[in-house]
Formats: C-alpha cells, sequence, structure tokens
C-alpha cells in the first residue's frame, strides 16, 4: 500500500484548468481537499508505489496542469511483516 501527499499546480488558462479538475475528479486512489487559488492538494492512497507513481505521472500530463509536486510518500510493507512494538523506546544517544 501506498500513501502519498501531492499538490496539483493548475496553470493560467481557465478552460483548462476547469477540464483537468474535472479529468482529477474521475481518477481512482485520489482523495481531493480544497482547491487554494491554483493548488489542489490531495491524497494518493493506491494499492502499490507503482501504481501510486503511474498516477502522478498521469496527473502531471493533463493538459491544463502545470505541475504535481510530491510532499509525502508512506509505503506499508504489510506482506507478513510484524509490527513494530510500540512500546520500545528508541535508544539514548549519548555523547558527542
Amino acid at each position: 500500500m501506498s500513501v502519498s501527499g501531492i499538490v496539483i499546480t493548475f496553470g493560467t488558462d481557465a478552460d483548462l484548468a476547469q477540464s483537468a479538475r474535472h479529468a482529477i475528479q474521475a481518477e481512482g486512489w485520489l482523495e481531493l481537499g480544497e482547491l487554494h487559488g491554483v493548488r489542489l492538494p490531495a491524497v494518493v492512497d493506491a494499492p502499490s508505489d507503482r501504481t501510486a507513481r503511474e498516477l502522478v505521472t498521469r496527473l502531471g500530463e493533463l493538459p491544463g496542469v502545470t505541475s504535481v509536486d510530491v510532499v509525502f510518500v508512506g509505503i506499508d510493507d504489510d506482506r507478513g511483516a510484524t509490527p513494530p512494538d510500540s512500546s520500545a523506546k528508541p535508544p539514548l544517544r549519548t555523547g558527542g
């Protein structure tokens, strides 16, 4: 599972930006935030890192989108992994 925070930036052409926003709303794996000027924050919640990368690339290629900035990436590899002990404390750093 891959969860990423992204910011989509639209260009100045209002018609292209509107078309791009409609296309983005139709995409799967996305939770959209509130539009701030020409920037739209979103969360990509995809089943794999590859799916997330392909989606971000596809968004960046939409007419009307000038950039897609990835601001956070979290990859959960749950293929039989044991979760860390939440009660364990990190080692203390000593010395210089």
